[in-house]
Formats: C-alpha cells, structure tokens, sequence
C-alpha cells in the first residue's frame, strides 16, 4: 500500500468515526507500530489530524482546516453545495415576494383612503348622490360585507 493511500484511508476511518486511536489505525492498515507512529507524526505535522490526550490513550482528530476541506468535497461530490445555493435563491424571491406584497397592500390601502375622501368630498359637494350608494361604495372599497335580511353577509 503507498503512503498516501495509508494517509487518506487514516483520514477517512477519523473522518467517520470522530476520532481513532493508534491501536486502531494499526488494525485498519495492518502497519506496525513503528509505520503508524510515521503516518500520524506525518498528518499531525502537515496539520491534517491533531493528537491529544495523555500517553498511552493518544486520540487523533482531523484538524478544523481537514475537517473543512473534507466536507467542502462532499458537498461537491453530493450537489449540496448546489442545492443548498438553489434553496437559498428561493428563500430570497419568497422573502422579497412578501415584502413586494407588504408594499402591494400598503399601497392599496392608501389608495382606497384617498378614493373614499375624494369620494366623500364630491358627495358633500353634490347632494344628489343618496346616502346609501355612499356607504356601498365605501364598504366595497373596504371589503366589508354587507348585511342580509337573513343575517348572512353577501
């Protein structure tokens, strides 16, 4: 097996398990003692994995900076990364549909205030126009629904 296939077979077991101890990585590669110490010193020292804890139960871990890059590939390989953009492209128009609707109805609002004023002024100034086409043209422009006989609202 050539080093650098060991080193990414040590990567990997970390990557999947969190973390691997030295007797572990032995009995993944079937590698000595003394090669497996090479391997880690090698990936500890080009900042790949970082070792802690006390002498003999050392534990290996991929760095953040490994950790990162590992997953930078998934998301690649997967589409995620993609997916995850796509996603995100959607929330923004969904996100700016709803504001453009927020203005939408803010504007109709101001509209429909303005009409019934004008409304209002020109029926005080012609007093043929009858009351009650007022308060109809003003319930439309309000949506409310007018009362039946019945008790319903049409």
């Amino acid at each position: 097996m050539h080093t650098t296939d060991t080193k990414n077979r040590i990567i990997e077991f970390i990557r999947t398990h969190g973390k691997a101890t030295n007797k572990q990585l032995r009995e993944l590669t079937g590698i000595t003692q003394v090669g497996i110490s090479k391997h880690l010193k090698d990936l500890v020292d080009s900042s790949k994995i970082y070792k802690f804890g006390q002498h003999p139960r050392h534990t290996y871990q991929l760095t953040a900076q490994e950790g990162h890059k590992i997953m930078a590939e998934i998301n690649k390989k997967t589409g995620v990364e993609e997916a995850f953009k796509g996603l995100q492209d959607k929330v923004r128009a969904v996100n700016e549909s709803q504001e453009m609707q927020g203005q939408l109805a803010q504007v109709n609002a101001a509209l429909k205030s303005k009409i019934l004023k004008e409304i209002t002024s020109q029926a005080k100034a012609d007093k043929d126009i009858p009351e009650k086409v007022l308060k109809d043209i003003a319930r439309k422009l309000t949506n409310d629904k007018k009362p039946t006989a019945k008790g319903t609202v049409e």
